[in-house]
């Protein structure tokens, strides 16, 4: 019966044909702020829990480890490089860019098992904590909240029936419909009240999420600067392969091409630059190396004045000084 006239009460104040008990400014701003808290608080917990432990069961029953935890990006990247390389070296044990692919793979699958520990930490100290504040804390209060507004509306519709009837019998009931609303309001109340209390800390997992990422960022940033030194080492031990130019058939409305055989001088090192097409050049020969317009190189050696000795995907040719510039 309870629930019937619960109902009816929502449903008659809903269409504005029932009463309904206004609440104070004060109540209502208490309202509001316990809304705030506990919308920012779940939103928190979602925006910052790791990918690696999004959907896990361990997770969602509070027992979350690094062995619970999905493989991060780096890891599957890193594994994916080792497989290829692995693949290439097999086919060239002497190819430096495989012994590069793997040397790299190897590198983001440690860094992958860092990410990992580092989201084990980030779950430990500041995610986890927030996530059973939100589910002891905030939906404790949700609990009391609903039983408040329960209690209001059988208070209501007592009221209601007693002042048609004015009966003992419905001021029985609504003396005792008065006491529990009263008792619901006070509870949830109290319990609001205390929220703000709350809020050091909650603010302290937030702190704690910053202080992880801080430490994090700094340990891969020193084994990325790692990685890059070793393949830095592996570029340096390639061997020197040369590139004999003989001759170069070019037709297009671009700038003059500088002569079809370079002169014999000696090669002019250079250090590590990228250029890029200004036009596109097709190659005349086995020797030159064609691109396209935007297309980005990187100089091996510049020949002479007229041409650089350039590499793009792999490939290596001649390529006219005038169709490119440096980036």
């Amino acid at each position: 019966m309870n629930l019937v006239k619960k109902a009816t009460q929502k449903v008659g104040e809903g269409v504005g044909v029932y009463a309904k008990t206004e609440e104070s400014e004060e109540f209502k701003q208490q309202e509001k702020y316990f809304n705030a808290n506990s919308k920012a608080t779940e939103s928190v917990v979602k925006e910052l829990t790791p990918d690696s432990a999004s959907g896990a069961s361990a997770f969602l029953n509070n027992k979350m480890g690094r062995e619970s935890l999905q493989k991060t990006a780096e890891t599957k990247r890193g594994e994916n490089f080792i497989s290829l390389g692995s693949e290439m070296k097999a086919a060239s044990h002497e190819s430096v860019y495989a012994e590069a692919i793997i040397n790299l793979g190897e590198s983001l699958r440690q860094i992958g098992e860092v990410h990992q520990t580092h989201d084990a930490v980030i779950i430990d100290s500041a995610v986890g904590p927030l996530r059973l504040f939100n589910e002891n804390v905030l939906r404790d209060i949700h609990r009391l909240e609903k039983n408040y507004r329960d209690k209001r509306l059988e208070y209501d519709s007592a009221l209601r029936s007693h002042k048609s009837k004015g009966d003992s019998k419905t001021q029985a009931m609504l003396d005792t419909k008065t006491r529990l609303y009263e008792d619901a309001r006070q509870q949830y109340l109290d319990k609001v009240a205390v929220l703000p209390a709350e809020e050091a800390s909650q603010v302290g997992y937030l702190a704690a999420f910053c202080q992880a990422q801080s430490e994090y960022y700094k340990s891969i940033a020193s084994m990325y600067s790692d990685a890059g030194e070793k393949l830095d080492r592996i570029k340096a031990s390639a061997p020197s392969y040369a590139v004999t130019k003989t001759s170069t058939t070019v037709t297009r409305s671009a700038p003059g091409l500088p002569p079809s055989v370079p002169p014999a001088v000696p090669a002019a090192p250079v250090s590590v630059q990228r250029i890029r097409g200004l036009y596109k050049f097709d190659a005349g020969n086995g020797g030159e190396l064609s691109f396209n317009v935007g297309e980005v190189m990187v100089i091996r050696k510049r020949v002479n004045d007229d041409w650089y000795e350039a590499e793009s995907n792999g490939a290596v040719g001649l390529v006219p000084v005038n169709y490119v510039e440096i980036i």
